[in-house]
């Protein structure tokens, strides 16, 4: 169903994206819409998921319990996450980390820039110790990373 109601505005609904549109409510004398968008098969092979941690590799959000997050693809954040999520309960080496971030074997990185990396990673995601708040840690150190689902 397509809607446009002043034809000097362009059609926002001729897009491909949008599979329905309704009218929820006039506000001032204007309408409100609800735009349901289309779900795509791409969306959902690109959803990595680890217990209530989910991940989307394409657009780099997250979603922890309630908590919604964006990692920025290309930065160092979103390529250690997007590792850990791929390989669900695998222990991944401080090496491979290193070389996988920083794109290099002979980085001057060490194992504190990438707890620095897994703290903001945590921060942004609302996860905090056993002790703090009752979350799991997902984020596991044993001579490298490993997620656990």
């Amino acid at each position: 169903m397509k809607i446009n109601i002043n034809k000097k505005e362009p059609d926002l609904f001729a897009s491909p994206l949008y599979e329905d549109t309704m009218i929820t409510e006039l506000v001032n004398g204007k309408p409100e819409f609800s735009v349901f968008r289309k779900s795509k098969k791409s969306d959902k092979l690109s959803e990595l998921v680890c217990g209530n941690l989910k991940f989307n590799k394409n657009s780099g959000s997250a979603y922890y319990n309630k908590t919604k997050a964006r990692f920025k693809p290309g930065l160092d954040e979103y390529l250690l996450l997007r590792l850990l999520m791929e390989r669900p309960s695998e222990r991944v080496s401080y090496e491979e980390i290193i070389k996988t971030v920083w794109k290099s074997e002979n980085s001057k990185k060490n194992r504190s820039d990438i707890a620095f990396i897994i703290r903001n990673i945590k921060n942004k995601l609302g996860i905090e110790t056993k002790d703090k708040k009752g979350n799991k840690n997902l984020f596991e150190a044993m001579n490298g990373y490993r997620i656990v689902c």
